[in-house]
């Protein structure tokens, strides 16, 4: 049985005295909040980060000026400072509320509605939930079921990031036959935004579908390069085993921006797979240490992953010469 995520509470307000003590409050934290986001975003340690943003969140009214940070550079998010570090703040707050295992759907939701205006953001947000509760052994998936997308509307902020967590814990968990019957039939009762457009891509493509390449390549086109869509098609590709042009479409995505203005960990992995599959070695070996190299520390798992990525290459190269030299 599908246990479904409280709804929010929304905000009461008290009295009017309770009002100009809680605006107080939120002025006088406001310039050492600003003080520990500028800490936070200048930090690579996941742990400082952490006791940074555990800091902010104890400071009164924190979480009302952090929805101001998030919602001033909403159309912009990622190059603003505040608003990425204040973005990840929220991130650890439902990160502890997984951990006390109190209801973190919800607190996500309550995040959507406090900062997210916009797709982008969203999908941001929800995907970056879902592969944390994943790292953690959680799962969206053990708290909202399709009965529950049935009942959200998509034309609201919390409507839609529900759909945005459902389709991402389907893509992390490589259900993609699942993420596709779930599109294919949205489609006939409401509109697909780009992300939902790039997941059901990435459904086609794991399953090595013929119509993959197509719906891939409208996808890009309709991400405008959004870098949440564009990890959804990367993953998507990574898994399409069989598809004849993987290879390319995948360098196609991450020799174009925005992966193309600095290395990305993740990136530097798809690229040298991509690059081992056309037997260019050299090539993939350098973008497994690009991505090496811009690993932050006690990213663990990514590193696992381009370290695994980088034996099968040397592995693949030496098969390669033994077959040259039998020639």
């Amino acid at each position: 049985m599908t246990r479904r995520p409280r709804p929010a509470s929304a905000d009461t307000s008290g009295s009017s005295s309770a009002t100009c003590a809680g605006a107080s409050s939120n002025a006088a934290s406001g310039p050492r909040i600003d003080r520990l986001l500028d800490e936070h975003a200048g930090c690579r340690l996941n742990t400082r980060r952490d006791h940074l943003a555990d800091q902010i969140l104890t400071l009164p009214q924190s979480r009302d000026y952090l929805a101001i940070k998030v919602r001033y550079a909403a159309g912009a998010w990622q190059q603003r400072t505040h608003a990425r570090a204040a973005w990840h703040v929220a991130v650890r707050d439902i990160t502890v509320h997984l951990r006390n295992g109190e209801d973190w759907i919800a607190q996500t939701l309550r995040w959507a509605e406090r900062g997210c205006p916009n797709w982008q953001t969203s999908a941001w947000l929800c995907d970056h939930v879902a592969r944390i509760a994943r790292t953690l052994g959680h799962s969206v998936l053990s708290h909202v079921g399709v009965s529950d997308l049935a009942l959200a509307d998509t034309a609201t902020t919390r409507g839609r990031a529900l759909h945005h967590l459902y389709l991402s814990a389907l893509r992390r968990d490589l259900r993609f036959g699942q993420l596709e019957t779930l599109l294919t039939h949205a489609s006939a009762q409401r509109s697909w935004d780009p992300y939902a457009q790039s997941c059901h891509a990435a459904g086609l493509l794991g399953q090595d579908r013929p119509d993959a390449t197509f719906a891939a390549d409208q996808a890009r086109l309709e991400a405008d390069a959004d870098p949440t869509c564009l990890h959804a098609l990367l993953h998507g590709l990574y898994h399409a085993f069989a598809l004849p042009s993987r290879a390319e479409l995948i360098l196609k995505i991450v020799e174009a921006a925005p992966f193309n203005t600095g290395p990305d960990p993740v990136v530097e992995l798809r690229r040298s797979r991509a690059l081992r599959t056309l037997g260019r070695f050299h090539d993939a070996l350098a973008a497994i240490n690009r991505g090496l190299t811009a690993l932050e520390p006690e990213e663990f798992h990514t590193h696992a992953d381009l370290v695994a990525e980088r034996g099968l290459i040397l592995c693949d190269q030496q098969r390669a010469a033994e077959r040259a030299s039998r020639r």
